[in-house]
């Protein structure tokens, strides 16, 4: 019992010298308690105690069978290898590019992949912090966010929307801008988009002259680079840089003071931040971080479409992003899709790092790179993708 214990806590074969140790441990407790179950399980926590069950050992060079096992099985199912898997690596087989295919296409079809997906998608997108700063429930016009159980839907539309695009092996430019969504009633309400449904969620097809149609247009974005009284144009620019293009700007100096609301609405947000670009410690990041952050000022906290503010000043979403002119939301999305190689790349080094548990390094880039080019002629398929990347060295080496 203690050797098969300790084989599936250490995710690998064991030899007797591993087990020796617990059984001379478990024999010494029990001459002393004369309590099998007792000196049994304080010998099972000594071995959930131990390295070899807290950590995945990984060296350098070609994973081995085992390894390679645990880093698919903790990737795509985050939990360890069931005991097919386990079988194959033992045998070797595992290492056969056939084999390793097929267990690939199973282990992305098991409902167990789920994991994957909702585990990926809000660490990626920083889904965790949807509903830390929720709006006042005193406030009358956010009332449709608690009515509607909004926060939950909105969770829902971009869990639904990542799953769709992976499971379909569509583009993922559709990250980017599409003309569908999932939407329930009370999502379509806070959108003004006509729909006939109840509380669950299920794919819309979004009018022509939609704001809405990828991740910049869902609520759950909105929502969390707000604080639950204002938007954070500076924050909504940094999650677009960061966490779409890969480009976050480095922090501010600590001698830069913090932008101050005007509470007397004298000034915009706009003309704000355009007196924080005077100090020229701020401009070389604020002139790539403002125009992502104001196109998005055109979403309130909670992801609704205005045109003004509170006080009646007209919103400006106008600019320029990465040497082009956009008008608004929708010709900003278009200069997005202008750079899908940039989008690509950063999402493939984010599912990389994500498998290996590290930063990548200057020679992971290069396999991502290859990765890139392999799927450039066919538009970046999000299935297609994560397949090469689970074929290729960055996954199956260390």
């Amino acid at each position: 019992m203690l050797t098969h214990f300790i084989r599936r806590a250490y995710r690998r074969p064991i030899t007797s010298t591993e087990v020796t140790p617990y059984l001379q441990f478990l024999e010494s407790h029990y001459s002393t308690s004369r309590d099998w179950q007792t000196s049994l399980l304080q010998t099972m926590a000594a071995i959930m105690a131990s390295p070899e069950f807290l950590y995945i050992r990984e060296e350098t060079g070609e994973l081995s069978p085992h390894e390679l096992a645990n880093r698919l099985s903790y990737f795509l199912w985050s939990t360890m290898p069931d005991e097919e898997l386990f079988q194959l690596a033992s045998t070797g087989q595992l290492m056969e590019r056939e084999t390793y295919i097929a267990q690939l296409k199973r282990l992305l079809a098991s409902p167990r992949s789920r994991a994957f997906k909702e585990s990926f998608a809000t660490q990626w997108l920083s889904l965790d912090q949807l509903g830390t700063m929720r709006p006042d429930t005193k406030d009358r016009q956010y009332g449709i966010y608690y009515s509607q159980n909004l926060e939950d839907a909105m969770r829902q539309e971009t869990q639904l929307f990542f799953n769709h695009i992976l499971e379909e092996n569509l583009s993922i430019n559709d990250f980017l801008d599409a003309d569908y969504t999932f939407l329930n009633q009370g999502l379509a309400n806070l959108y003004q988009i006509p729909h006939e449904g109840d509380s669950t969620l299920t794919r819309v097809a979004l009018p022509s002259d939609s704001v809405r149609g990828g991740l910049i247009s869902q609520a759950s974005i909105h929502a969390i680079t707000s604080n639950g009284v204002e938007t954070l144009p500076v924050t909504r620019g940094h999650w677009v840089l960061h966490e779409l293009l890969g480009a976050a700007p480095p922090p501010p100096p600590a001698e830069v003071p913090a932008l101050v609301p005007d509470l007397n609405g004298i000034t915009t947000v706009r003309q704000q931040l355009v007196k924080h670009r005077e100090d020229p410690a701020c401009m070389s990041c604020h002139k790539t971080l403002d125009p992502p952050g104001l196109v998005l000022e055109s979403f309130d906290i909670i992801g609704r479409h205005r045109t003004h503010y509170a006080n009646g000043q007209e919103i400006d979403p106008s600019g320029s992003f990465l040497g082009t002119s956009f008008n608004d939301i929708t010709g900003f999305k278009r200069i997005l899709l202008q750079h899908n190689d940039d989008f690509a790349h950063h999402l493939v080094s984010q599912l990389a790092e994500y498998a290996k548990g590290r930063t990548l390094n200057r020679a992971d880039q290069q396999l991502v790179d290859a990765i890139i080019k392999e799927n450039q002629p066919t538009q970046y398929r999000f299935q297609s993708l994560l397949a090469d990347l689970l074929m290729s060295d960055l996954i199956r080496n260390r």
